[in-house]
């Protein structure tokens, strides 16, 4: 039997009421040359039901369990997923996200004919409950990086780009890269991505390939979870080290550094998380960049700090809210 071109590895922990209308979305791809692993982490719910049931209509669908030799969470899921499938290709998309119908398609016609250090990206949207909602951006990464280089530096100065559901790359570059880190519980995307990032050679964007990204229904942002502060540090330390072994541009330390100033962005009145933060930028050299639009915000984070330019924000959003201008 011959093998897939395409690996599409899902990991999924308690989804049984969302990774239908998921592997539905994948069911439906326009490209049939696929296989989907469905790495089930100890679901305690009938996750493993659904996915049986789209075995017995389609055997492209396979199912695992996480074998202990893998840490539990998502990444370990994924690592498994990635020592089963049998593609040339391999993508990963979260249990409760949506591609587009052509988007295997659209992914494989982009990445075809080039050489396995390059890997291609999608274009996202995201949404709360349904698609017909969701909301079309086009941020400033939706674009080629011909220099992986370029990509890095607008992922130190933005704290984000894409997502891993965007992402089409050869098996063997993912595994050249060393898969996921099965230490890391927050942002281990963004490590992985980073990592894989400066593993290939070239970046294109798939611009007629669309994944649906389901953002957290309660709303919270990660501020309001403070124990996750630490683990996020932790995957810039790694992303920082990554980039500062590996990465070819002028300023490094600078960039680096900029990662942390996000952290601080996201836990405005944590002081601890700022403390551990400055050390990290104090280790690089003390240089950042600054990243605010706001003109004003920036003049007074130069010259009376950042404390003092989250205060005049507060004010600002304040007066906005609440003060009448006559």
């Amino acid at each position: 039997m011959a093998k897939p071109l395409i690996s599409i590895i899902i990991p999924a922990y308690n989804r049984a009421d969302l990774i239908v209308e998921t592997l539905d979305s994948v069911s439906k791809q326009s490209f049939q040359d696929w296989e989907c692993l469905v790495v089930d982490d100890g679901s305690e719910d009938d996750t493993v039901h659904v996915v049986q049931q789209f075995m017995e209509n389609d055997k492209r669908f396979r199912f695992f369990k996480r074998p202990d030799e893998f840490k539990n969470g998502g990444s370990g899921a994924k690592n498994y997923g990635i020592q089963q499938s049998e593609g040339k290709y391999l993508m990963f998309l979260d249990s409760d996200d949506l591609y587009d119908v052509n988007f295997v398609e659209e992914q494989v016609k982009k990445i075809s004919g080039e050489p396995e250090t390059t890997i291609c990206f999608s274009k996202y949207y995201t949404f709360r409950q349904d698609v017909s909602d969701a909301k079309k951006e086009n941020p400033g990464f939706f674009r080629d990086f011909p220099d992986v280089n370029d990509y890095v530096k607008y992922y130190c100065l933005n704290g984000y780009a894409f997502y891993t559901a965007c992402l089409i790359a050869a098996k063997t570059l993912v595994e050249k890269a060393g898969g996921w880190n099965e230490d890391l519980t927050i942002n281990d995307d963004g490590e992985f991505l980073i990592n894989v990032a400066l593993t290939a050679k070239k970046i294109l964007f798939t611009e007629n390939a669309t994944v649906y990204y389901r953002v957290n229904p309660s709303g919270k942002m990660l501020y309001e979870y403070p124990e996750k502060a630490d683990h996020i540090l932790d995957s810039l330390k790694l992303i920082s080290n990554h980039i500062m072994s590996r990465a070819d541009f002028e300023n490094k330390p600078a960039y680096c550094a900029t990662l942390f100033v996000h952290l601080k962005f996201l836990y405005p009145d944590n002081k601890e998380v700022w403390q551990k933060a400055d050390q990290e930028i104090e280790h690089l050299g003390g240089k950042h960049f600054y990243i605010h639009d706001d003109a004003l915000f920036n003049s007074i984070w130069k010259v009376f700090g950042l404390s003092s330019a989250f205060l005049y924000r507060r004010i600002r959003n304040y007066s906005r809210k609440h003060l009448k201008t006559a």
